[in-house]
């Protein structure tokens, strides 16, 4: 379980099958933001942690052969903060929504070894991206709803 108290530290726990938080277990601090952590999302088959802040960035998170989080780089050239991040249903690529209205997709380069940003695919006027999401069966399809009201 990946738990943000808004702060820029991102905890991760073990829940130990137990509902009652007191009951889990606290296995490691991710500590690479510099702001509040804005969104996270965990990719049920890659495993992969996906983390967007204030701070204008996005990590991908993936655990080593020690079971450690070591943070992948990712260029989403942003200049205000993000808000909201989601992986596609593949987990080969992630959206991004940011205070200045804008909506990027993200992309694996293998060339570089970082995640990098497509150009803007949607915009809201200069209203802030609440939220970004992929179709969950194809994974193709890619919505956004901004302050402006629009979907």
């Amino acid at each position: 379980m990946a738990v943000c108290p808004q702060t820029k530290e991102i905890l991760i726990f073990a829940t130990n099958n137990e509902f009652d938080c007191n009951k889990w277990t606290l296995l490691e601090v991710l500590t690479e933001h510099y702001a509040n952590v804005s969104s996270l999302d965990w990719h049920k088959d890659t495993n992969r942690l996906l983390s967007a802040s204030y701070d204008r960035s996005c990590i991908v998170w993936e655990k080593n052969a020690q079971s450690k989080f070591i943070p992948q780089q990712c260029i989403t050239r942003e200049l205000i903060a993000n808000t909201d991040s989601c992986w596609n249903c593949f987990g080969n690529k992630f959206a991004v929504g940011s205070s200045s209205g804008q909506v990027r997709q993200c992309y694996w380069n293998e060339g570089v070894k970082m995640w990098i940003a497509e150009q803007e695919k949607q915009r809201h006027d200069d209203q802030t991206v609440n939220t970004v999401r992929y179709d969950p069966g194809s994974g193709r399809a890619l919505a956004s709803c901004g302050m402006d009201g629009i979907v």
